[in-house]
C-alpha cells in the first residue's frame, strides 16, 4: 500500500491526529455512509453519520502475494435504520468501500503540505452478515476484497443464447456463433494502397 506524501510527512512532523474511518456500504436502495468522527463529517460533498459503536474494522495485511483477503466490521449498537437495511435488503456483494484518515482534535483532516483527506483502506463486497439481536444489537459484516472476484468462475458465454437469457430481444451477439468458424482474410498491402 502506496502511503500519500502528505501522510508521511505528517508522520514525520508527528502531527499524526486520531486515526478515524469513514465507512460506504452500497446497497439497492442508496449507500449508507457512516464514520467514527464524533458528530459526522462532510467528504465529497458526502455526509458520513457518526456510528461512534463501529466495535472494529479489519486489519488490512500486505503480503507479496496477489491473494484475496477477509475484513470485518463489526457495528455495535445498531440503531433501526442500521437493522433495517441489513434485514430487509439484499447485501451479499454489495459494494464496501472504508476510508481511514487523520484529523487533528477540532475533527479537521491533517494536513501536511498539501490537502489531506481519507484515503481508501479497503474496498470489496459485503458477505453475509450476522446480527445478533438484544438490548443493543450488533451486526458483523465480513467483507472479501476486490481481488476475491479472480477467484470466481465465470458461469456466462458469450453467446446468442446467454445474452437472449440475460436479455430479450438484444441482438448484439446474433452472429458470434457463424463468425466463430469464418475465415478472416485482411485485406493485403497492395489493397490497402489503393
Amino acid at each position: 500500500m502506496a502511503f500519500d506524501s502528505a501522510v508521511l510527512a505528517a508522520f514525520a512532523s508527528e502531527n499524526i491526529g486520531k486515526r478515524v474511518f469513514l465507512i460506504e456500504f452500497g446497497f439497492d436502495s442508496g449507500t449508507l455512509r457512516f464514520t467514527t468522527i464524533p458528530n459526522g463529517k462532510t467528504y465529497l460533498g458526502n455526509f458520513y453519520t457518526y456510528l461512534g459503536a463501529i466495535g472494529s474494522v479489519g486489519t488490512v495485511e500486505e503480503s507479496d502475494e496477489l491473494d484475496p483477503s477477509d475484513y470485518a466490521i463489526t457495528i455495535g449498537s445498531a440503531d433501526l435504520t442500521i437493522l433495517s437495511a441489513f434485514l430487509s435488503e439484499p447485501s451479499i456483494n454489495r459494494p464496501v468501500t472504508c476510508y481511514q484518515a487523520l484529523i487533528n482534535d477540532d475533527q479537521s483532516f491533517v494536513e501536511s503540505g498539501a490537502d489531506l483527506g481519507p484515503w481508501i483502506y479497503f474496498k470489496g463486497s459485503m458477505q453475509p452478515s450476522s446480527i445478533t439481536d438484544g438490548f443493543e444489537p450488533l451486526i458483523e459484516v465480513p467483507v472479501k476484497d476486490e481481488l476475491a472476484d479472480w477467484d470466481r468462475e465465470i458461469t456466462s458465454l458469450y453467446t446468442d443464447a446467454e445474452q437472449q437469457r440475460l436479455h430479450p430481444g438484444d441482438l448484439c451477439l446474433e452472429n458470434v456463433s457463424n463468425m466463430a468458424g469464418a475465415t478472416i482474410i485482411w485485406p493485403t498491402k497492395e489493397l490497402l494502397e489503393d
